[in-house]
């Protein structure tokens, strides 16, 4: 009986300490993250970030959308022409 009760009490022990630290790790432990002062300091939401935010060589290789349309509006088309150089008129389909 003396045995049993000691490998029922060294159980409980083990248990306990192995809980206590699983609770302690869980609470105080980083696991490879970084701080959350870190995270609000050096990032951006990604709702927060514009084009404008982008670095400059990104925003290159893109068009400008408002003043693309304006200067389709400006460009005024005279004549248009098909393939093979024929000048296309109002109306007429081939």
């Amino acid at each position: 009986m003396q045995q049993n009760f000691f490998s029922v009490f060294l159980n409980i022990i083990l248990s306990l300490l192995l809980l206590g630290s699983i609770i302690f790790s869980y609470f105080f432990g980083n696991f490879g993250g970084i701080s959350l002062e870190e995270l609000n300091k050096n990032y951006l939401v990604k709702q927060e970030l514009s084009f404008s935010d982008l670095p400059k060589e990104i925003q290159k290789k893109y068009i400008n959308r408002d003043g693309f349309k304006t200067q389709l509006e400006e460009t005024k088309i005279d004549m248009v022409f098909d393939d093979e150089g024929n000048p296309i008129l109002d109306g007429e389909e081939n």
